[in-house]
């Protein structure tokens, strides 16, 4: 048996041995050994509860780093998204440009193509202004999902950082706990 695993023994046996009478007598060099050990057992039982505090806590920033990480993961693809809608927006605009050139450029050769051309010319002319329209739309938008991702990933840091410092902490503890025990 170890030193811990045999204390809980020796105390036991300790306070089973003592006679009934031994603590109305003056203390004996056995009663300083049971303080001692008692004393030692009340410490071990103080740094469980303080090693099981902190591994709570650590558990606990752990999963709060992991959730904030989804977060970012969340608003990354928002951003791309938005930004991929963006880019295929501004890539269509010069072909409905180009159309409605093509349709202004055609003669129409009776009344029935010139109605026609002048329906389409409008249907071209009220598709680049809505697709137009929705480029400064998609910016705004875009912007705001970079300020949510720039936000999360500066929740993320903080919880990054105090998680850093505990784990600073619960080293210097463990070190000075090992340099107070032999």
């Amino acid at each position: 048996m170890n030193r811990r695993t045999a204390l809980p023994f020796v105390i036991a046996s300790s306070v089973w041995m003592m006679p009934a009478n031994t603590q109305a007598q003056d203390p004996s060099p056995g009663d300083d050994a049971v303080r001692l050990l008692l004393k030692e057992v009340r410490q071990l039982r103080e740094a469980v509860e303080k090693q099981s505090s902190a591994t709570t806590r650590a558990q606990m920033l752990v999963t709060r780093l992991n959730l904030q990480d989804q977060r970012i993961t969340k608003a990354r693809a928002e951003v791309d998204d938005i930004t991929s809608s963006l880019e295929h927006l501004r890539s269509s605009l010069p072909d409905y440009r180009l159309r409605m050139e093509e349709a202004d450029e055609e003669e129409p050769k009776d009344e029935k193509e010139r109605k026609e051309m002048a329906r389409y010319r409008k249907q071209m002319k009220d598709m680049l202004a809505v697709q137009e329209s929705r480029v400064p739309m998609l910016e705004a938008k875009l912007e705001m999902a970079r300020q949510r991702l720039q936000e999360e990933q500066a929740r993320y840091d903080e919880l990054d950082g105090l998680l850093g410092r505990l784990d600073g902490e619960l080293a210097s503890r463990i070190a000075a706990g090992n340099a107070v025990r032999p």
